[in-house]
């Protein structure tokens, strides 16, 4: 049981729930039940961060189809049969994006740090989860936001990599008298 996002209900003087991406809106509870049988066969690590793209490997592993490809794009198995198996699919971060307008977040050392940046009104936000869980102390400065913005950009590229999309070719640009 799972969902896409959670929601800002106000408590912190954030709302809503696909436009914002704060800590809120990001940690949202996956829940699996896997038969007694099968659960003796298989190791996990309840405090790796999980997203939606793990679900269908994961599935893909208990069903035996393997082995899982290992594509950051693909997400990873969540259930493996060794603790040395599930090492080996390595996430360095997660990376964010809004459905509804241009915000991206990235969520970065086992879920430690978590940046966010919005296009209108333009504004980057970084939050040591650790120390500060709700996310309500920027901590921000001009270097780490150049160094995230990168990684940000870096992360879209090989979004469009993936899909084959090269600015301008096939898009309204390319139409354009």
């Amino acid at each position: 049981m799972t969902a896409d996002h959670g929601d800002a209900t106000g408590e912190l003087g954030r709302t809503s729930h696909s436009i914002i991406i704060f800590p809120e809106v990001m940690r949202v509870p996956l829940i699996v039940h896997l038969p007694a049988e099968m659960r003796k066969k298989v190791v996990y690590d309840n405090s790796r961060i999980s997203t939606l793209t793990d679900i269908t490997p994961s599935l893909y592993y208990l069903l035996d189809h393997r082995p899982v490809i290992a594509n950051p794009m693909f997400g990873r198995p969540l259930f493996m049969q060794t603790k040395e198996e599930l090492q080996s699919y390595k996430r360095n971060d997660v990376f964010f994006a809004s459905d509804a307008r241009a915000v991206f977040g990235l969520l970065e050392d086992h879920g430690r740090y978590f940046y966010a940046t919005y296009d209108t009104p333009a504004m980057s936000m970084l939050f040591d989860l650790q120390n500060d869980p709700k996310g309500v102390h920027n901590i921000i400065n001009e270097s780490l936001k150049k160094e995230y913005d990168r990684e940000v950009i870096e992360h879209l590229h090989a979004i469009g990599d993936f899909y084959g999309y090269k600015p301008g070719v096939g898009s309204l640009l390319a139409s354009a008298p």
